[in-house]
């Protein structure tokens, strides 16, 4: 897993709610009540470089980007 433990692509740590919606060093990467504009959406449906995950891993599927959507935009 790319952003946790001690591996923290682009400075981005997601085990903890606190630390992911602080961010890395792109920024925030969640906007609560925005999914379509938080940059962790953007990244896994491939909309906006660096695409997340990479080509070595498996995308996700529609349901779980639906799901993250739906998770940001619940605040």
């Amino acid at each position: 897993f790319c952003h946790s433990g001690s591996i923290k692509e682009g400075k981005f740590d997601l085990t903890s709610y606190d630390t992911m919606m602080r961010g890395g060093k792109r920024g925030p990467a969640v906007i609560p009540g925005k999914g379509s504009e938080s940059l962790l959406l953007k990244v896994s449906r491939k909309l906006v470089r660096p695409y997340m995950p990479p080509k070595s891993e498996d995308p996700l599927t529609p349901r779980e980007a639906a799901l993250i959507k739906l998770w940001i935009d619940q605040g």
